[in-house]
Formats: C-alpha cells, structure tokens, sequence
C-alpha cells in the first residue's frame, strides 16, 4: 500500500480534529480537485481514528447511487448493533426500519422528520457510549434522502461529541453543506492541494515498482500539476510510447480522463463488459454481477486488477478511482450501456434499483416499463423519500406515451411528489406546462386544480383575506393574491368537471355536490385582483364571473 507522503499538514489537521471530536462535535472537510488524493487522506483519517479507539459509521457514495433513495445512509448506519436500534421508540424504529429497507413499509407512509428524529436519538446514543466519528468520502454523492436526514439529525445532534469527516471535490454542488451545520470554530476545511516533485517521486516509485529519471520526473510534474493521479497516467503512457526528446511537449493529453480511457480501451472484452456492470452500479457485488453475466468474473478481473483500474474487495468490485467507473461508461456505445441495464435488472432485488436500470434500459418510449418505473416511485415515497419518488415518476413519464389513459395521474404524481421534495416552483412548472386536462378524469382533475392551487399559494405568495379566516362556517372561503396568481395558460387547461367543495379547516378537495371557489383569473382581462370561479356540472362549459 502507498504510503502517506506530502500531506503532514492535512494530517497534522487530522489529528486536531480528532482531539477536539472527543470534546465537542467536530468537523473535518477535505476539499480538492479530482484525483488530488482526498480519499488517501480521508482514508488514513478514518485508520487514525480506528486506531484511537473512535466507533466510526462511514459511507463512499458513488456517481451511479447518487438518486437511490437513502442509499447512503443504509452503508453508514450498517454496522451500528441491534441493540440501538432497540432503544429508539417504536415510532422512530418503524420509520428508520421502514427507510432502510429493513422492514415492509405497510400502507402507511413513512414521516421523513420521524425518520430524521431517529437518526439524532441513535447518533445521540451512540455517542453517549464512546467517541463517534461519522466518514462520508465523495460528499457530492451523497443521495438527496440521506442528506437531508443527515442535515436534520446531525443539526440536533452538535451538543454532543462527535467527529463529522467528509471528502467532496471543489467546484461540483454537495447536497450536504456542512458549514451550515455548525459553528464556524468547530469547523476545519484542508484543501488537498499538489504533490511536491518528492512527493510525486515516491508515489511512482510505489505504483510503478521504480522512478522515473530527476529531468522525466520534473516534466511529469510540470504536466500533471502536481496531481498525483495524472501523474500516474502520465507516466504509464510513457512507458508505452517512451519520452520524446527534450525541448519536445509530452505526448499526453490535458484530460486525465482521456489516459485512463485509452488504458481502458487496452482491456480484453470479457474484462470491459465487468467493468461496466460495475460501473452502473452503486455496490457492484460480486454476485450480482456474475448473475448478470451468466459467467465467474473473477478470472475476467484479473488484467483490470494487474493494470490497477479495480479490484475485487469482500466480494465488491472496487474501482481505484471513481475517474475510472466514469471513463469505463463513457467508453462504452449507447447500446452497450442499454444491454447492460437490461442485464442487471433481473439481478438485482431492490424494486427502486431494478426500475431504474429499466428505465435506462429503454431505447423508446415503453408503458411495462413507465409502469414498473411509476409503482417504485410510490414505494420511495412510502419510505420517506419524495425526491426520489419525483426523480422516478420523472423518469416513467419519459417512458410513457403523449396523451396516453397513464399520463395524466403520473404528471399529478411527479408534480405532487416534487412539491413534498420543496421543488415546489418545479411542480408548478410541471402543472403549467400541461397543454390541456380536457379529457382526464374527474378526480385527477380536482386533484391536479387543487394542488396547482396550492404551489402558486407558496410560490407566489397568496394569502388569505382575514375575512376568510374568521368565517371557518362557511364553504366558500375567499382569496387575495397578486393579478398573476394563475395563469391565463392555466385557465385555458380547465375543462368541465364534476361539483366539488373545499374544506376550510384542511384546504384539501373532495367530490360532492356544492361549489368551490378556484383561483383563476379571467382569460379575456387583466383584473387587479383574484376572483372566483364556481367549478361547473359535469358536462357544462368551464365559466368564470
């Protein structure tokens, strides 16, 4: 193994964090560009703590899980004992059991603050039994659902003594903003940067079984920035081609991934095709991966392993670099990747994970698929997880047919789903980007009206008068908003549907004979303010007064 060279500072850094975590919650960013070495670092951070006796949950998200819901969260809390889970209350065990796949979820969904809440009890728990650090490497990973159970749990937590670490690459969005968690004192940020020429001599030499010569050694340095994964690259390349003469550029391009895409592209066939199926995956196990193929894939991981692209690791194929799982999808056709997908789907058991290799499976628009896509959406949501329900109704609304009978209820569903994520505008925009609901049925119709209604209410600051307040016996509360409340494009959308009524005490819709006010505004004028409009008898045309 490498040893660490060149990062004393960082781990100097390393060793403040750690002291402090046992007092008080603590947090250690590694900040850098890709292939700097900020998972080296991380990775000694965690030994160090391991080696001072810290309990740590730690979690590598990957590229291909980062839209899986609590995916993250499931590899960080795995080894924490049963017994701890046994000391929540029954409410926060379902939830986080429910969230975690490690019970059915029923048909009652879960709450995603209940899940948060559990998450602060176990973490307040474990850290009140010994030192507690928390390793997230690759931050900007990190699925949507676990970061924002880890912000609400983590945020309610920071009394007690606990080290938060985590990795990310500068200039790429993390959903988890860790300065927002804590104090500015109880905050370290190490940007990783270059490798000295020392530094870079001892990592090849490490690698590559010997170092290259002072002057090749300077111009790998000159032309890979002092990043010691180029560096390696670099010099493999000139291995290969060997070194032009001097006062001559090196023959290599500015983009290491391109380097690691030739080297890739040397590769036999039976070795890609592992890769791949290790590339779409967020745990590439083993086992899955042989069930897709059909075939052992240990001796097909043999000249991946001897190139030092990836490994087999407690049967999980793990890439050297995530730059690799990239360059080894990108490198494939379009109908690889898709036959690929194909493959894994019947591999894998996780409905979520399944649904979403089918739908990248998918060449054309495909109703088996957009369904399957559509009810794993539903189970998200039952989980706690709402974005990923909208990043999964998203996607089986792109498998399903125009103006098709399934249309209608998976816009409702995506812009509903949206609207729990806090996406609201983009529910809005889902809703209003609908020609016309003409033809749809009458429930998703009120459905759809009243949740429109509702996401310009937050969007566009609608409130209500304090007449309406006040008049909680009344069916017909009134509206005050600005003249652009709705839409004249929204008003267009409405169609003839049957009677229905508003509940003032819960705002929400539901059939019945009556009326409804509906905040639309007349297509024809522009009027300074709302006004209402009684929802028409099925069968009449759409009128507003």
């Amino acid at each position: 193994m490498v040893g660490i060279v060149g990062r004393e500072r960082e781990l100097s850094l390393a060793g403040e964090f750690l002291d402090s975590a046992r007092e008080r919650f603590a947090v250690l960013a590694l900040e850098g560009e890709a292939g700097i070495g900020k998972t080296t670092v991380w990775r000694e951070v965690v030994r160090l703590a391991e080696e001072r006796g810290f309990r740590v949950l730690a979690c590598r998200p990957a590229q291909a899980e980062a839209r899986l819901t609590f995916s993250a969260l499931t590899d960080l809390l795995e080894p924490v004992p049963e017994d701890a889970f046994e000391a929540l209350s029954e409410a926060q065990r379902r939830a986080l059991d429910v969230a975690l796949l490690r019970t059915d979820p029923g048909e009652a969904a879960v709450d995603r603050r209940t899940v948060g809440t559990a998450v602060r009890s176990l973490l307040a728990e474990l850290a009140s039994a010994g030192t507690l650090l928390l390793a997230v490497d690759d931050l900007q990973w990190l699925d949507p659902t676990s970061a924002a159970t880890l912000e609400f749990g983590v945020r309610r937590v920071t009394p007690s003594p606990i080290g938060f670490l985590v990795s990310r690459r500068l200039r790429e969005p993390a959903p988890l903003k860790v300065d927002e968690l804590v104090e500015p004192g109880s905050l370290t940020r190490a940007t990783i940067g270059p490798l000295s020429v020392a530094g870079l001599h001892h990592v090849l030499s490490e690698w590559l079984g010997e170092a290259p010569s002072r002057s090749t050694l300077v111009r790998i340095h000159e032309a890979s920035g002092g990043n010691p994964l180029f560096a390696l690259e670099v010099a493999r390349a000139l291995v290969e081609s060997g070194m032009p003469p001097p006062g001559e550029p090196l023959p290599v391009p500015a983009d290491v991934g391109e380097l690691v895409r030739r080297r890739i592209a040397k590769l036999p066939s039976a070795t890609r095709d592992v890769l791949l199926a290790a590339s779409v995956l967020g745990s590439p196990s083993e086992d899955v991966i042989e069930t897709a193929l059909g075939r052992p894939v240990v001796a097909d991981l043999e000249p991946a392993e001897l190139q030092q692209v990836a490994r087999l690791e407690r049967g999980t194929i793990v890439f050297a670099h995530p730059l690799f799982a990239g360059a080894v999808y990108r490198s494939a056709t379009s109908a690889e990747r898709r036959a690929m997908h194909r493959r894994l789907v019947d591999a894998l058991e996780d409905s979520e994970a399944r649904a979403r290799q089918l739908a990248l499976a998918a060449e054309s628009r495909d109703e088996e698929a957009a369904a399957v896509v559509h009810a794993a959406a539903a189970q998200a949501v039952a989980r706690g997880a709402p974005a990923a329900a909208a990043d999964l109704c998203e996607l089986a609304l792109g498998l399903t047919e125009a103006g098709s009978e399934a249309e209608p209820l998976r816009i409702v569903d995506a812009a509903t789903y949206l609207h729990l994520a806090g996406e609201t505008e983009r529910a809005r925009m889902m809703l209003e980007s609908v020609d016309s609901w003409e033809g749809w049925p009458s429930e998703l119709h009120v459905r759809a009206l009243h949740l429109l209604g509702e996401v310009v209410e937050y969007t566009q600051g609608l409130q209500r008068s304090p007449s309406s307040a006040a008049a909680s016996s009344t069916s017909q509360p009134t509206w005050r908003c600005r003249p652009s409340a709705i839409s004249r494009s929204a008003m267009r959308r409405c169609s003839p549907m049957p009677r229905a009524r508003s509940s003032t005490r819960t705002g929400r819709w539901r059939s019945s004979s009556g009326s409804a006010r509906v905040l639309i505004r007349k297509p024809w004028r522009a009027p300074s303010r709302c006004v209402s409009a009684r929802a028409p008898s099925s069968g009449t045309g759409s009128t507003a007064t």
